[in-house]
Parts: structure tokens; sequence; C-alpha cells
């Protein structure tokens, strides 16, 4: 998901199945996939939420406690980052798990137009691009599992 759909989600969204409604760019509805285990944790968290959202603000010195209002984007990234910086993860913002996420999904056999669907892009261009970034990997555990030389001996 981008920034600014996880600020917009809402706890009516989440399925109990994990599938999950999200408001894209464009007003564009798109549904993704998260596990019974996240959507259980999101539901659990504790304290009132500005009208059912998924995230609030917090009180910056008490951060157990809501504010009431929704986060901006900054402090959702700067969140992300933070917690990035506590787990000695260098490098972490919010658009590296959207990268990565793309990349996983499709060395595990996912197909780039699915990945197009989840990740809500117009043009499969912009997909195209995400998948470039591990295209390399990708062809070479294909060639692997596909190899043409199985048998040979030299």
């Amino acid at each position: 998901m981008r920034l600014s759909e996880m600020r917009g989600l809402r706890l009516e969204d989440l399925g109990p199945d994990g599938v999950t409604r999200v408001q894209g760019k464009g007003s564009r509805e798109r549904y993704v996939w998260f596990s019974p285990a996240t959507v259980a944790l999101v539901r659990g968290m504790d304290g009132a939420r500005p009208e059912g959202y998924v995230f609030a603000s917090y009180e910056r010195h008490t951060p157990t406690r809501y504010r009431g209002a929704l986060p901006s984007a900054t402090s959702l990234w700067e969140a992300v980052v933070r917690i990035g910086q506590r787990a000695g993860v260098a490098g972490v913002h919010p658009h590296r798990f959207r990268v990565t996420m793309a990349n996983r999904f499709l060395s595990r056999g996912g197909d780039l137009g699915a990945l197009q669907i989840i990740l809500g892009h117009a043009d499969i261009r912009q997909t195209a691009y995400y998948a470039g970034f591990s295209a390399q990997t990708r062809a070479l555990d294909q060639q692997r599992r596909v190899s043409l030389d199985d048998g040979l001996t030299a």
C-alpha cells in the first residue's frame, strides 16, 4: 500500500479473511490481502481511534495515548524510519516496503499483471519499473529451475 492509502485505512476495510479494501490514487478502489494474524493484530491495538481509522496521531511525550486525529503522511513516514532505526535496519522508509513486496511477489512466482492490480498502478510500465530492481536475480533463479543442461557431464 502507498503511505497515503495506509493513512486512510479504516477498520471496516479490513475483512476477517484478510481481504482489505484500499482507496487508491484517483479514488480508485482495489483490494489487497493481509494475513489473518496481521488483521488480528491491527484489530487488537488498544486505544480509541479517530472515526474508525487504523492509524491515529499519538501524544509526543505519551506515545501510548491517542490524540484523536489522523496522522500526517510525514508523521507516518517518520514513525517507520524510527522503527527501522530501533531495529538496526539501515535505509528503512515506507516505499522500501512497497518495492520489497513487489520484488518478493515476483520472485515467488507472482505475475506482473497481478502485481499491477495489487500495487494499484494504472500503467503496467510503472509495475515493470518496480520489477526491474530484481530482474537479474529472478532471471538467474528461473534459469536454474528450468536448466536445459540437466544430466550433462564433463
